[in-house]
């Protein structure tokens, strides 16, 4: 083989070797990160959960104090109707 013949071959084959490697290489830095974004997806889904449940517990928690304290709607100060001047 000539000088020429040899320094192509071997440059082919190094950016051959060095394609393989670093697309194995991205390969498994793109399987970690889609694994890292599915634990996130899931750690959402599950604060999502999380929150809905409060929020439906609060809500309940909110009816049944309404449903205990009804509270009449306007002023209810001294001198309106149905309280004495002198009682607060």
């Amino acid at each position: 083989m000539s000088r020429a013949s040899k320094i192509t071959f071997y440059t082919s084959l190094a950016l051959t070797t060095a394609t393989i490697i670093g697309v194995n290489y991205w390969k498994d830095v793109e399987f970690v990160a889609r694994r890292q974004n599915i634990e996130k997806d899931e750690e959402r889904r599950r604060q999502r959960l999380e929150n809905q449940l409060d929020l439906e517990r609060q809500q309940r928690i909110f009816a049944e104090y309404e449903k205990d304290q009804r509270v009449a709607s306007g002023f209810t100060g001294p001198g309106s109707p149905g309280i004495p001047e002198g009682a607060l």
